[in-house]
Parts: C-alpha cells; sequence; structure tokens
C-alpha cells in the first residue's frame, strides 16, 4: 500500500548501460517483418521459410501474421522450446531478426523501428555510456 512508503527510504541502482550500435542495411533488409503477412516480407525472409519449413509460404500461408508463423514453428520445429528456439532456427535459415515499427509508427504504418537482432555479431558497438 502506498501509505506504507510514507517516510521510506528509496533507493535506484542502475547496473545498465547504452550502447550506440550499427546493425548493417544488408542484414536489415533479410529480416523478418514483424508488421507483415508472409508474402510482403523481404525475398531472403520468403526464400529461407520455403526453403526450411513452409513450402507453400506465397500460397496457403502468405496471409499469415509474423505471430502466427512463429508460435507455428515454435510448435511444429524447435527443439528448444520458446522464442529462444524459434530464435535459434531462424539466426540457422538465415534471418539475422525481426524488425517492427515502434509504438507511434505502428497506427501510421510508416516511421521508425525497432530491432531484436538474433545475433550480436552482427553489430558493431560505436558507443557506450
Amino acid at each position: 500500500r502506498i501509505e506504507s512508503l510514507n517516510g521510506a527510504k528509496v533507493e535506484s541502482k542502475q547496473n545498465g548501460a547504452l550502447y550506440t550500435v550499427d546493425l548493417p542495411d544488408d542484414q536489415i533488409a533479410k529480416m523478418l517483418d514483424w508488421d507483415a503477412p508472409l508474402s510482403e516480407q523481404p525475398e531472403a525472409v520468403r526464400k529461407a521459410l520455403k526453403d526450411n519449413w513452409l513450402a507453400d509460404a506465397d500460397g496457403v500461408h502468405a496471409t499469415q501474421t509474423v505471430p502466427q508463423l512463429l508460435k507455428a514453428l515454435e510448435s511444429q520445429f524447435s527443439d528448444i522450446p520458446g522464442q529462444r528456439g524459434v530464435s535459434e532456427m531462424l539466426r540457422k535459415a538465415g534471418i539475422p531478426g525481426i524488425k517492427y515499427f515502434d509504438g507511434v509508427s505502428r497506427t501510421a504504418g510508416q516511421g521508425t523501428r525497432n530491432y531484436v537482432v538474433f545475433d550480436d555479431k552482427l553489430l558493431k558497438i560505436l558507443s557506450k555510456e
């Protein structure tokens, strides 16, 4: 209860760091786009999906969303449970990560994006604060 905090000393310790990194454009171009159906994914992504799991990625699965795809991959193909297993599967297939619009850009369907990278070796650290 908030009343029990009255007069209490609250301390905060920061144990993190802020990194500025470079993610090469050629890797961004091969990322799974969270905000697009499979039919609108980059060619490299569609090819990786076809070659590894979805022979019919342009047909029956074309309208499937990325969350639907990831759930199917996790339940049907992953040896490692959870998101970590799916990330590893996608990385091994040549998909370096997932890109998605930030909260403000998502409603507009354009703008700035966030990135989840499956292999930190792809990133070049430019600075650390």
